[in-house]
């Protein structure tokens, strides 16, 4: 029984990464779908790169929330990982 209660919430931690996951997908298609003009010609402002920082920490940001909802795979109180 404390199996099957195991494996259910492994399963709704994935169901909740997932969700999270699409959401932030949404997120940053939807960052680089809404932009101005403004915001597309400050990408190429070459004087002072801040520009290009900010991007860098969006892409940094990204990867972090990506990484952490990553899913780990099933793995019982015995440590074995029924397929």
């Amino acid at each position: 029984m404390a199996a099957v209660q195991e494996r259910e919430q492994w399963i709704n931690d994935c169901t909740i990464k997932n969700v999270n996951l699409v959401e932030t997908n949404q997120e940053l298609l939807n960052l680089y779908q809404g932009k101005s003009f403004w915001q597309k010609f400050g990408e190429f402002e070459p004087l002072t790169g801040l520009a290009n920082v900010t991007i860098e920490n969006k892409v940094e940001s990204y990867q972090y929330r990506l990484e952490d909802l990553t899913v780990t795979p099933f793995q019982g109180t015995a440590g074995s990982n029924p397929q």
